[in-house]
């Protein structure tokens, strides 16, 4: 369940939204948000949707708007209580004490020396935010304290982060980040003090100085003080060029593994590499002359030629997996629970979609951008011109259709790739699901062995099987397995066991 009343939070989570009528019955659901469970006397809920001008009429509407609401929660949601009304809310389905959670705890993690953990923590948190806070409601008296706190935490957030990428050595990365943020709170030292230690680890001396000096100017001319302590003792450490403010080397990403993935991933054209024994299975590709692979938290652009990262792209949450067409790249993450692109010639962040559910995997084909929803088990086609779902999710077998008894949960998360007319997805189960782009069947096909990727190229799909340690090649069109390569000992053959045959080629429905 969506409510965009917090404007950049999701409140409540269900399958499918609920639409709220007047305005007044959005502004009665936003008061009990805010008060996150405890009850609001019905009083007060008239002064805050007519800001002290109530009509005779309030505590009769008050009751209309809370049926309504009741109607689209549910009675054992909207309750009577102490002579007002609460929303029964866990707190796990408020977008905002999700945020404020990561937000302690990255705080923590901090504090402990651990900058790695805190800056995935914060950037995880932040990625809740998509705009600001209670945008209905900015004229609105009983809005105004809420506001301030929501965008003050949002703001310790960004500082905590960006005093955890420094310590990691990403100061270089930072620098147009906190100028805009510098540019928009200009008092706020803390992230002067921020843009100043960035831009001076960077190289960049006297842009550093001058940031003070033009911040200085500022405190003087609005509010008639001085730089705080903390504030000068940076400058002053600076002009005498203190080896402490060195800090780290500078961040010298290289190609990281996915989370939870047995092969190195890149971006754009994805061209299946299997080779002799020992070889992995690696996806490989490039957008014009870089190329764009996953790096821990980020996204990184590297040189094709020689496989060095030059520079990393923070995106919301950490990236998982990563797609490319028509010269933008796709990154989901699903932690953040978000999907976003960006051009990868010019390094800028395009849009940031959340699909619904929990993405695990993007594919792009053909001007279509697709992403598994691992919760719900289903595709979700996203429309790049538009940046918002199109269309309605197809659903996914949740079982496995082979006859399997007891077939549990699945035991690894969904993968899939993308052709013309078809998407191709896997679950670690020994299947291979096709789905027609046209038509939007469903069609299983056996594979003999359990499935740990999957990708398009050369003609083909490409299924990686970890435990059996091969690729099998798939024919797009009849969904035969035409192939079986062999790409080192399975995990039978290391354990001592025989390996056994290569299964006929099997294809079903």
């Amino acid at each position: 369940m969506e409510f965009r009343v917090l404007g950049p939070f999701e409140v409540l989570d269900r399958d499918a939204p609920v639409a709220l009528g007047a305005a007044k019955e959005r502004a009665l659901l936003a008061q009990l948000l805010i008060a996150r469970g405890a009850p609001v006397p019905t009083d007060r809920l008239i002064d805050g949707l007519w800001q002290g001008r109530s009509p005779a009429t309030a505590v009769k509407s008050v009751h209309v708007y809370v049926s309504h609401l009741r109607k689209a929660l549910g009675d054992e949601r909207l309750v009577t209580q102490a002579g007002g009304y609460a929303l029964r809310l866990d707190a796990r389905e408020l977008d905002a004490a999700r945020f404020e959670e990561r937000l302690s705890e990255g705080q923590r993690l901090l504090e402990e020396g651990d900058a790695a953990a805190a800056a995935k923590v914060l950037r995880a948190g932040l990625s809740l935010w998509r705009g600001p806070p209670l945008t209905d409601f900015v004229y609105d008296d009983f809005a105004q304290r809420e506001i301030a706190r929501l965008e003050e935490l949002r703001l310790s957030a960004l500082e905590a982060r960006a005093e955890a990428d420094l310590a990691l050595g990403r100061h270089a990365e930072l620098v147009p980040e906190l100028e805009a943020l510098v540019a928009e709170h200009p008092t706020r030292e803390r992230l002067r003090g921020r843009l100043m230690l960035a831009l001076y680890r960077s190289g960049r001396r006297a842009d550093a100085l001058e940031r003070f000096r033009s911040g200085r100017r500022h405190l003087q001319a609005e509010l008639g003080i001085e730089p705080g302590p903390e504030l000068r003792a940076l400058h002053d450490a600076m002009l005498r060029q203190d080896p402490e403010l060195d800090g780290p080397a500078p961040h010298r990403a290289v190609r990281a593994r996915a989370r939870g993935r047995p092969w190195r991933l890149a971006a754009a054209g994805l061209v299946v590499i299997a080779g002799a024994v020992g070889a992995a299975l690696a996806l490989h590709g490039g957008a014009g002359d870089t190329q764009v692979v996953l790096d821990g938290d980020a996204v990184g652009i590297a040189d094709p030629r020689t496989g060095s990262v030059s520079s990393a792209l923070s995106v919301p949450g950490t990236p998982d997996a990563l797609a490319a067409a028509d010269g933008r790249v796709w990154a989901v993450a699903d932690v953040a629970r978000t999907l976003t692109s960006f051009d990868a010639s010019s390094r800028r962040v395009r849009s940031s979609v959340a699909p619904g559910g929990e993405p695990s995997d993007v594919a792009a084909a053909a001007g279509r951008v697709r992403t598994i929803d691992q919760r719900r088990h289903r595709l979700v086609e996203i429309d790049p011109a538009y940046n918002q779902v199109a269309g309605r999710p197809v659903r996914l077998p949740r079982a496995p259709a082979l006859g399997v008894p007891n077939p549990g949960p699945p035991p690894g998360p969904w993968r899939i790739a993308a052709t013309a007319d078809a998407v191709w997805a896997t679950n670690g189960l020994d299947r291979l699901i096709r789905v027609d782009v046209a038509s939007g069947r469903v069609r299983t096909i056996a594979t003999g062995r359990p499935l740990t990727g999957v990708a398009a190229a050369g003609g083909a799909i490409w299924a990686l099987s970890g435990p059996s340690a091969s690729v099998l090649r798939v024919a797009q069109r009849t969904g035969r397995v035409t192939d079986t390569i062999a790409l080192g000992r399975s995990r039978e053959d290391r354990r001592g066991r025989a390996r056994p045959p290569a299964p006929a080629a099997a294809c079903g429905s």
